[in-house]
């Protein structure tokens, strides 16, 4: 803030004594941002980002704090001027604006002595010179050749408006203010105070609230954008950079194909639950063979990376994988693979770009090919991109084009290499399992998903084939104590599920233990623990009146004319009139998820053991267990096993 002020000194004729005195009061004010923010981006590994974020910043200074006026007022009137420099310095890459006014909305000089109604005025229209300027008026100009009237406070001139970081000689700008005196105007002292102001240009806000990285995208930021916003993220993880944007669908996406590869990626950067890795394979297209469930990954520098439905889904995607959507996979945090099917984002983008032209042009879906045998096929010929839905043991869902044609609900196989694009994760406001209601699933093949209110974790619920609503994932929950209010216990309990350790499995009776294989395969847990403790050794008959289930669900019974079993049986080969264990394991996508035993986690991927609620005897449950024979499920609900084993848990709507 500076201040100037301006007096003259009494100046004596020989044929005349006149004596003018003004003073001019000048302000100067800057408009000052300064505001450094860091922000940390880290994996787990040794990556390691720091993104500061420095505001602009700006100050204002005048080259003097006196203007001395000397005038010897004649009869038409004397004119002079007296010049003022401003310097303006701020970091800025947007520039700045400067402006002069009056201190307020009055802009007569008036004499200093109260009583004294005389004044220099500025209330002249258009520009004058020093000829053309009235008698007793004053103004400011930028050239010291036209002179505009002073502008009120509410009306302040802007004398300079960058657009870009200033250079040396752009900093400075020179105002002059002259006044033109006649002798008809009393001596004394006149003054008036002026204003200097000047404000930094921020730089704009971009598109999604003005992120620069993937992973900061949020649900909110691209709610809050405009369909044809567009912006340049970079990927932490490895330092790509993708164009995103927000679609005719009113989803946010990236425009190009992605090409992470050689990473290990985690939660705090990728796609992945809560304390997950996935090591996506270094390049290398000799590793696309027909073979599923195993990584493949291989980059091209003209059309991106390719990977098989395993890699896509990090891990997720498994022959066993046979229905449902992957809750996880390889793009950035705040992003996932878009969904497949008739119902998947995928047909929904299309019908808004109905036309190869049109999913080319602005949604930037390119004729990447494909990778298949170790060979890269079809480039510039057609495009090949994976959903994130799976179909049954062979294939997944995708989207594929040439440069004519679209399908958006096509599927292929698993172990082929396809092109990745991914989508912004979307506010969702899911229902809890705790409030659900089965009758809104009217249909049998029904399906929605809920929310468990007690740890967050997301479930597909659908109504089967013996018109009950069953999870068709694995309960994952762990580390928590359950009470009353949220899960199937009785009125004032509670419970406390232990955290996860595979290392408590043993053969010990009335244990309780827990592990989380996964998102996948979910968690085991003992009886006694899936049971919220009742079932112990102690207990020989009947079906637990508790369990760890969400409030509103239960444990299904066992033995064949106990739920598992009537479910079962809804399922025959109707050429043969037989049990069909296969339409069984699928439609319920009951996996091979395994066991926990003695410290072990036993025969995940080829064995699925699920917990009833009814007890044998002493030592023994009732379970289903689904196996695979040489790539023909089957199932069995008659046998019992060890209740100190760790099975998985399915729970039935109530």
């Amino acid at each position: 803030m500076g201040k100037i002020k301006t007096e003259s000194s009494s100046f004596r004729t020989l044929s005349k004594l006149g004596i003018f005195a003004s003073s001019l009061l000048v302000s100067a004010l800057a408009v000052y941002f300064y505001s450094p923010v860091i922000k940390t981006h880290a994996d787990e590994d040794t990556n390691f980002e720091v993104k500061t974020i420095i505001n602009s910043m700006i100050s204002l200074v005048l080259d003097t704090d006196e203007l001395d006026y000397l005038i010897v007022p004649t009869d038409s009137g004397a004119f002079e001027s007296k010049s003022i420099t401003a310097t303006v310095s701020t970091n800025s890459s947007r520039g700045y604006e400067l402006y002069f006014s009056s201190e307020n909305n009055e802009t007569s000089m008036k004499n200093v002595i109260s009583s004294m109604t005389d004044a220099i005025t500025s209330d002249f229209s258009d520009t004058v010179t020093a000829a053309t300027m009235a008698a007793n008026t004053w103004g400011y100009s930028l050239d010291n050749t036209d002179f505009s009237k002073i502008p009120t406070l509410n009306n302040q001139a802007t004398i300079k408006n960058l657009d870009h970081n200033p250079s040396s000689s752009e900093k400075d700008t020179t105002v002059y203010i002259g006044a033109k005196i006649s002798s008809a105007l009393p001596s004394g002292t006149y003054n008036k105070s002026v204003k200097f102001s000047a404000i930094a240009h921020e730089i704009p806000e971009t598109a999604f609230g003005g992120i620069t990285i993937l992973q900061d995208m949020t649900p909110a930021a691209c709610a809050a954008a405009s369909t044809g916003d567009t912006a340049t993220l970079r990927d932490i993880r490895d330092g790509n950079t993708y164009t995103v944007k927000k679609l005719a669908d009113g989803r946010c996406w990236m425009t190009e194909n992605l090409r992470i590869a050689g990473k290990t990626i985690t939660s705090t950067d990728s796609d992945l639950p809560a304390g997950e890795t996935y090591t996506i394979p270094a390049s290398n297209i000799a590793n696309f063979t027909a073979a599923q469930n195993t990584s493949a990954a291989y980059y091209d520098a003209n059309y991106g990376g390719y990977y098989n439905f395993y890699t896509a889904t990090a891990g997720w995607g498994t022959s066993s994988a046979t229905t449902g959507n992957s809750p996880k996979s390889i793009c950035p945090k705040g992003w996932r693979l878009p969904t497949g099917g008739a119902s998947g984002e995928f047909n929904t983008l299309y019908s808004h770009y109905n036309s190869g032209d049109a999913m080319m042009g602005v949604p930037g879906f390119v004729l990447s090919g494909l990778v298949y045998g170790g060979s890269a096929v079809n480039q510039s010929t057609g495009g090949y991109y994976w959903s994130s839905t799976t179909i049954d043991t062979n294939d997944a869902y995708s989207l594929i084009q040439d440069g004519s044609n679209v399908i958006p609900v096509r599927d292929d196989h698993k172990f082929i290499g396809f092109a990745v694009r991914c989508v912004a994760n979307e506010e969702q406001s899911i229902p809890t399992m705790q409030t659900f209601d089965k009758t809104t699933l009217a249909n049998i093949g029904d399906s929605t998903q809920l929310k468990d209110a007690r740890d967050g974790n997301i479930y597909t619920v659908k109504k089967l084939k013996d018109g009950n609503v069953w999870m068709t994932q694995n309960l994952r929950i762990i580390n928590k104590t359950i009470s009353d209010a949220d899960s199937n216990l009785p009125t004032g309990t509670s419970f406390t599920i232990p955290a996860s350790s595979l290392s408590d499995f043993t053969v010990a009776y009335d244990m309780n233990a827990s592990y989380y294989a996964g998102p996948t395969y979910g968690s085991y847990y003992t009886f006694y623990t899936a049971t919220a403790g009742w079932g112990t050794y102690s207990v020989d008959t009947g079906n637990a009146p508790r369990d760890i289930c969400p409030k509103g669900w239960r444990l299904p019974t066992g033995y064949s004319t106990g739920e598992f079993g009537v479910l079962a049986s809804q399922y025959r080969d109707p050429e043969y009139d037989e049990e069909d264990p296969a339409a069984f394991v699928a439609d319920g996508n009951f996996i091979f998820s395994g066991r926990a035993h003695n410290d072990l986690q036993r025969y995940p991927g080829s064995i699925g053991y699920y917990w009833s609620s009814t007890v044998d005897f002493e030592e023994k449950v009732y379970y289903l267990i689904v196996y695979n024979n040489d790539g023909d499920p089957k199932t069995n609900v008659e046998d019992s096993f060890e209740k100190y084993d760790g099975m998985t848990v399915r729970c039935i709507a109530k």
